[in-house]
């Protein structure tokens, strides 16, 4: 079989061969075939769930100029390709590099789209918790310092620019692209006038060397918890997943998160490497941390602190909640500081962030809906017209959506919201579930977090996808402690619209696991269901029933 086809074996003759055949035309790459149009490449080689060499004849049915194939084991293939016909075998080539095409996809992407990465700075951040907001905050505040030459976002939200709608980032499926979407989408960036970009470098990622053939200008480490061992295996080889950024070639800075253990581990490693700018973040006043955050206080408008930098002092008010958003903020100015800005514009540009979609997004009863998109009731910098989160009272609920699906994120936030909870005079509630077919040891840690710092239990679906909803909510419950009086119903929308019911005007509903997310997974089928629009009917519906006259009398 491989003997029929031309064989390459190494990065630049590939990117030769696609560029004779794809280039010359103005054609794309791609590693779905469902993409592929007239002249585009498709790029296939063997994965987890599917061997995506068998989708070469679809894409050559749908116009592939050429595909380019990974050699081990292609003889499986050799009737479905009907190499009989020469103008066929023509158009498909076999990668027989050592390496393996799917560790030579990123460097052949790179070079057939013209080293996109040198033309931009990307600042790749990776950690378990905390990626998507980093990335999101870092791209608007640059943005702010360079309205002409802005940055933008590739993540688990998508790609594009960051905007207060969030209208102009498209969604890829994945936290980080493959990579030739990934290179294709640097590509686009640069050439749309993008002058840096916040990358989110998941683990998965990392190991699956979706970044490779990319350059960065600054890794950037959140904090380290258990998550992805159904992947990893270990917690062992999941760190080593995250460290790996920071032995990327050439690396010229790195952001690392102190207080996390792994990341002071991590600070004393890169501290003897020369020639590396490192800037490590604490929220320890007694730190020797690079940049430190002090006195934080909850403000009626979000959190206020100091932050310090050698004898230099500033004061930043967020609009956000949360000592892990405060570690997030440190990470996002001390990139600024990578990137040569004086930390008074640095913190300036953190002053007025739009809060990131479905991470600790907070709704209030009264607040309409356009159709698809919910309102938020988010907490203003102050003199705005937004709805801030009320410190004590409230005539409704306050309901938050947030992406929490660890056992540390689901903590973290409840921690956050237990302040606002109190001030309130209410209950502090937490509606969640855990994904199907990800990390199990993780479900009895997460009902031990919830029963641990929340009043009232709900346990519901998150995206089940091939496993029962049932048995996955039973694991959650084996980390409940007795008397834990945790509420069931498998159906998250009535999961949901049950607790707003039951919540009181000053209670606080968290709903957590899915956030941003638009669609449930189940048996395999992905229907729509935002949890954002669910709790913004469950308010409103909230709101009807205490206005009505038997309402009123109840």
């Amino acid at each position: 079989m491989t003997a029929a086809l031309l064989a390459l074996h190494t990065p630049a003759q590939a990117t030769q061969w696609l560029r004779e055949r794809v280039g010359a035309s103005g054609g794309e790459l791609s590693t779905d075939s469902r993409r592929v149009g007239a002249g585009d490449g498709f790029i296939a080689w063997p994965g987890a769930a599917r061997d995506g060499r068998a989708f070469v004849p679809a894409a050559l049915a749908q116009g592939a100029a050429a595909c380019l194939v990974d050699a081990p084991g292609l003889a499986a293939f050799a009737d479905a390709y009907g190499l009989d016909a020469s103008a066929r075998a023509e158009r498909i080539a076999a990668y027989a590099g050592p390496e393996g095409l799917k560790a030579a996809s990123g460097p052949i992407a790179a070079n057939y789209y013209g080293q996109p990465s040198q033309a931009l700075e990307v600042l790749a951040i990776t950690g378990t918790n905390g990626k998507t907001s980093t990335a999101w905050w870092l791209a608007q505040a640059l943005s702010a310092l360079r309205p002409t030459a802005p940055c933008a976002m590739i993540g688990t939200l998508g790609v594009g620019r960051v905007t207060a709608t969030a209208e102009e980032i498209v969604g890829t499926g994945l936290t980080t692209p493959d990579p030739v979407l990934l290179q294709q989408s640097l590509r686009r960036l640069a050439d749309q006038g993008f002058s840096a970009c916040a990358l989110e470098a998941s683990s998965i990622g990392i190991v699956e060397r979706r970044l490779d053939g990319t350059h960065i200008r600054v890794a950037l480490f959140t904090n380290f918890t258990q998550d992805h061992l159904d992947y990893h295996g270990s917690m062992a080889a999941y760190w080593q997943a995250k460290a790996a950024l920071f032995e990327w070639p050439q690396l010229p800075a790195a952001v690392v998160n102190v207080d996390d253990p792994q990341g002071a581990e991590l600070a004393r490693t890169l501290a003897a490497r020369a020639g590396l700018d490192l800037w490590t973040c604490s929220l320890r006043a007694d730190s020797a941390a690079r940049l430190r955050a002090n006195d934080i206080r909850m403000t009626a408008h979000g959190l206020r602190f100091e932050i310090c930098e050698g004898a230099q002092t500033t004061s930043l008010q967020a609009r956000t909640l949360g000592a892990y958003n405060v570690s997030n903020l440190l990470g996002v100015i001390a990139t600024l500081r990578c990137l040569g800005f004086a930390l008074a514009d640095a913190v300036a540009a953190c002053g007025e962030l739009h809060p990131v979609p479905g991470r600790m997004e907070f709704f209030s009863g009264g607040m309409s809906a356009a159709p698809g998109r919910p309102k938020q009731a988010n907490i203003p910098s102050g003199g705005s017209e937004d709805t801030a989160v009320p410190s004590v009272g409230g005539n409704t609920p306050l309901a938050v959506v947030d992406y929490a699906h660890t056992p540390d994120a689901l903590a973290q936030i409840l921690q956050a919201l237990r302040p606002l909870a109190a001030q309130r005079g209410g209950r502090l509630w937490c509606v969640f579930g855990c994904g199907g077919d990800r990390d199990p040891v993780k479900r009895p840690l997460m009902g031990e977090a919830a029963a641990r710092h929340a009043d009232r239990v709900v346990l519901t679906s998150d995206n089940p996808r091939s496993e029962p909803p049932q048995a996955i909510i039973e694991q959650i419950q084996r980390g409940l402690p007795p008397g834990c009086d945790a509420w069931v119903e498998p159906d998250r929308a009535v999961a949901i619209a049950r607790a707003l019911a039951a919540a009181q005007a000053p209670d606080v509903v968290l709903v957590a696991g899915k956030g941003h997310e638009d669609y449930q997974e189940t048996a395999g089928v992905r229907r729509p269901f935002s949890d954002r629009q669910q709790v913004s009917a469950a308010l409103h519906a909230w709101t009807a029933r205490r206005s009505s006259p038997e309402g009123a009398r109840a």
